[in-house]
């Protein structure tokens, strides 16, 4: 605990100071922005990978890849295998005909394999398991060795006793595996008498084919693993079994991505597992009954002819299972919510057969690709400076990801994860929609607030949706200053009573702001009569000169309606003084922490006030400096007043008087500015007596003109006492 008189700790900040010290860093368009960008990439990041390792979601996304499988890849290469299914009209007929039930005798498959074999079937595999002995089994194995081209089924169970089986019924694997290999298959095999010295039903058949598939965690059939080691070799899966049946010597590769038969390619996942390419039309083969079969067999055995067409299964594998009630376990496909295993079988060796596999992206590019898809949609969301532009940029990288993901799916049976990138890049956008809400709500309503009684609406709604073109704290900017004075209020204003006055007032500042606000103008403020107000910001604004012109012109014209109103009402005849003057200013929100204006300041916003005044002089209403004339080029029609000297500065400036914008002028304007133009080069030219009479040639034709007054006043004087040579034609003018 410190002594009295310790000095104290001062590199500690109070947290209100760090608050603080954060909310003016957050002040920065740019900081605010990046903070904003990294708050939200890496929420959305954290977000899609825990997502994307989240059982729960991962079932989510299991289901967005059954409705892929349902509705895309429609396309499909011709069939070459063929199902023959024990179902419900099997039953039937062999209960009429033989007076048998389920499950059948063995002996009764004899009549239907051979059919198929002399039919030409390549293959021949079964999807039903005959693991218990009957009395039969001597005759179908007999059966399945005379037509050579069966596959019998058997399963891997943990803790299974069955010894290894014959050699026909693994494959000779090179195996390239980075990881340990997985457990070996513990047999459950057919039945078999090893007393009886016949062909049983492990010898007889050409292979055996695995039909062990485990399901997703969801209860799904989507995968399943193509090959299984055994005790001397591998095992594959009843389709794949059936496909290696039909080869001669096969070359098999199992690498940790694909597995290689000879020159087919079949993807797998890290997990070894190949997705199952499922043909989303119902039925996806032909499919026949085993009684058509059956009774074909019976017809030709007793010499005559069978309706079923024998060619329909010439080349053809066939896998036989069952579909009776009763007679086989239910599984839950991509496809179809009751289904039976067989179709799984069936369709791995269509895809075989046409090289045409879904494959899934692995885990770690899928959190990959999510990660960086929450990090597009973060700048998607604070680049663009616009609120629109940032719905928009956010909406195509959502839309374009989606899309993308079902068109390689379509196209190329790629299985891109959708769930937790688009998660993520939703908890990204919505990072950048709350925090935008916390604070550029405040800050939008701060730019309401500061500029609503003197910016035009549109200029407000463009600051409030991009307020990175309000630099507070002022810049350096191009502008046109604008400067109105009431000629006489003075002195009129002494004529009435002081509501009467605020009134008059009112209406007056009205009607100019509105033209002023309208031309894309900013009202700096109002001192009494006056109006200051400035063309170029905050918004930049390309045209400023010319707006500033053609609001200036308004307002006269608008005043030149109102004034024999305000004379009928008894009120003085109204006029106004106004001064343009363009160049560079400092501008932005100047004043205290507490209460500051919007205002600009600068050489060009001085000569602006000054030029207002100097209109006295020419009896002018309206006057602009050389900047202005210039930068307005021909879209305003002028006249050159004069040059002069305003006080406090040693440089001239030339004055012009703006007579109407070019698609407004007619001819008394360009009579004017011509008739003017050959007075003021005599009167330079120091001809005052040929000026004085030109002056007042124009004066007659143009008797509203005040200037030429003044310049007949100038010429009368000079003929009296001449300027000298060193005359340099610019008017000295005394006060402000």
């Amino acid at each position: 605990m410190p002594t009295v008189g310790a000095a104290a700790d001062t590199d500690v900040i109070p947290s209100s100071g760090r608050i603080a010290t954060w909310s003016r860093v957050l002040e920065n368009p740019r900081i605010r922005s990046l903070v904003f960008f990294f708050a939200a990439a890496v929420i959305g990041s954290l977000f899609a990978v825990g997502l994307a390792t989240n059982e729960f979601f991962q079932n989510v996304e299991r289901s967005s890849y059954d409705w892929r499988v349902q509705n895309l890849r429609k396309a499909d290469s011709p069939t070459t295998s063929a199902l023959v299914l024990i179902d419900e009209e099997t039953l039937s007929f062999l209960k009429e005909h033989e007076q048998i039930g389920w499950p059948l005798p063995r002996d009764m498959y004899c009549p239907v394999i051979l059919w198929l074999a002399k039919a030409g079937a390549k293959a021949v595999a079964f999807d039903i398991l005959y693991s218990d002995p009957t009395e039969f089994d001597s005759v179908f194995a007999e059966c399945i060795a005379d037509a050579g081209n069966v596959v019998l089924a058997f399963q891997c169970h943990e803790g299974a006793k069955d010894p290894a089986p014959p050699a026909q019924w693994g494959w000779p694997v090179t195996r390239k595996t980075s990881g340990p290999a997985p457990k070996r298959c513990e047999y459950v095999l057919p039945a078999a008498d090893a007393e009886e010295d016949i062909k049983t039903l492990r010898t007889a058949p050409h292979a055996g084919g695995l039909v062990t598939v485990a399901a997703d965690p969801d209860g799904v059939l989507r995968h399943l693993t193509p090959l299984v080691p055994g005790k001397n070799q591998h095992h594959a899966v009843l389709g794949l079994a059936a496909f290696l049946a039909t080869q001669s010597t096969p070359t098999i590769t199992l690498t940790d991505s694909e597995l290689r038969i000879d020159e087919r390619v079949i993807p797998l996942d890290e997990a070894g597992q190949a997705v199952v390419r499922w043909r989303p039309q119902w039925p996806p083969f032909p499919i026949y009954s085993f009684s058509q079969i059956y009774a074909a067999s019976q017809l030709e055995d007793a010499g005559e002819k069978s309706p079923l067409d024998a060619s329909l299964f010439k080349d053809k594998v066939i896998f036989m299972g069952t579909s009776a009630a009763g007679t086989y376990e239910t599984r839950v496909t991509p496809v179809r919510e009751t289904d039976y295993g067989i179709h799984l079988h069936a369709s791995f060796y269509e895809a075989i057969v046409s090289g045409d596999h879904n494959r899934r992206i692995s885990r770690s590019l899928n959190i990959l690709l999510a990660i960086i898809l929450a990090f597009l949609m973060a700048a998607a969301a604070t680049v663009p400076k616009s609120v629109l532009g940032e719905v928009a940029a956010s909406g195509v990288l959502f839309a374009g990801y989606i899309g993308a993901a079902l068109f390689l799916f379509d196209s190329q049976g790629i299985w891109l994860d959708i769930v937790a990138p688009m998660t993520g890049m939703t908890m990204s956008f919505l990072v950048v929609v709350v925090t935008s809400y916390l604070t550029e709500g405040r800050q939008k309503k701060q730019i309401r607030t500061a500029f609503s009684m003197y910016l035009s609406p549109v200029v407000i709604k463009s600051l409030v949706e991009d307020p990175s073109k309000l630099k507070l704290g002022g810049e350096r900017r191009q502008i046109t200053s604008f400067f109105s004075d009431v000629a006489g209020f003075t002195s009129f204003s002494e004529k009435m009573e002081p509501h009467e006055l605020v009134a008059f007032l009112n209406i007056y500042l009205t009607e100019m702001t509105n033209i002023i606000q309208d031309e894309g103008g900013t009202i700096d403020k109002y001192e009494g009569d006056a109006i200051i107000a400035m063309f170029g910001a905050p918004l930049h604004q390309p045209d400023h000169a010319v707006a500033a012109c053609r609001a200036a012109l308004r307002c006269q014209s608008r005043l030149a309606e109102l004034r024999p109103q305000w004379v009928a009402e008894g009120l003085p005849e109204c006029r106004m003084r106004i001064g343009l003057n363009s160049g560079d200013a400092v501008v932005g929100n100047m004043g205290s922490t507490q209460r500051f204006d919007y205002t600009m300041m600068g050489d060009t916003v001085n000569l602006a006030a000054r030029l207002e005044g100097t209109n006295k002089v020419y009896g002018t209403e309206l006057m602009v400096g050389e900047n202005t004339e210039e930068l307005v080029g021909d879209l305003v029609l002028m006249r050159e007043l004069d040059s002069v000297r305003v006080k406090g500065k040693k440089k001239p400036v030339r004055v012009y008087e703006p007579l109407a914008t070019a698609d407004e002028t007619e001819a008394k304007h360009r009579d004017l500015a011509a008739s003017w133009e050959k007075c003021l080069q005599c009167y330079r030219e120091q001809q005052f007596e040929q000026a004085h009479i030109l002056f007042k040639a124009h004066l007659k034709q143009h008797p509203e003109d005040n200037a030429a007054r003044e310049f007949l006043d100038r010429c009368s004087a000079f003929q009296q006492f001449p300027p000298g040579d060193d005359w340099d034609g610019v008017y000295e003018m005394k006060t402000k």
